[in-house]
């Protein structure tokens, strides 16, 4: 199993636990919509999962992104990590993603392995899919 700039949350912990600031934010985007989800507005997108890339790209993506569940994100489970009961993993980290919950470098030591490093943000899946995909496949 291959995680790309994941949370990896602590057993029995939600992501909205992870970070204080982060779950505050969280909490009052879920309590003011009527579906109880995370809207993504286009000033997250400038400032935390794209910042620096082009400004029409990032237009596009923030008119593309969905409001995302917010059961998803204030839910926690149980389980062992998947490295744990036998599931080999790997985690690549965007070196300038800043919309994570916590450095990725601890997501990946709770999966006991050391992540590798690629260049650009959180959404480079989408501004340099070369880059991903030689990761992926290296990891």
């Amino acid at each position: 199993m291959i995680y790309f700039s994941a949370v990896v949350p602590e057993r029995g912990t939600s992501m909205v636990d992870e970070n204080e600031q982060y779950g505050e934010m969280i909490r009052q985007a879920i309590k003011a919509t009527p579906d109880a989800t995370v809207p993504i507005g286009l000033d997250a997108v400038h400032s935390v999962l794209m910042p620096g890339d082009p400004a029409p790209l990032q237009e596009l993506v923030g008119r593309l992104l969905l409001p995302q569940p917010g059961g998803y994100m204030t839910g926690s489970l149980d389980l062992p990590p998947v490295t744990e009961i036998g599931v080999g993993a790997a985690y690549v980290l965007c070196a300038d993603d800043s919309a994570l919950a916590r450095p990725g470098t601890e997501f990946a030591a709770r999966l006991g392995v050391d992540p590798l490093v690629i260049p650009g943000t959180h959404m480079t899946m989408l501004t340099r899919p070369d880059t991903v995909a030689e990761a992926l496949l290296s990891a």
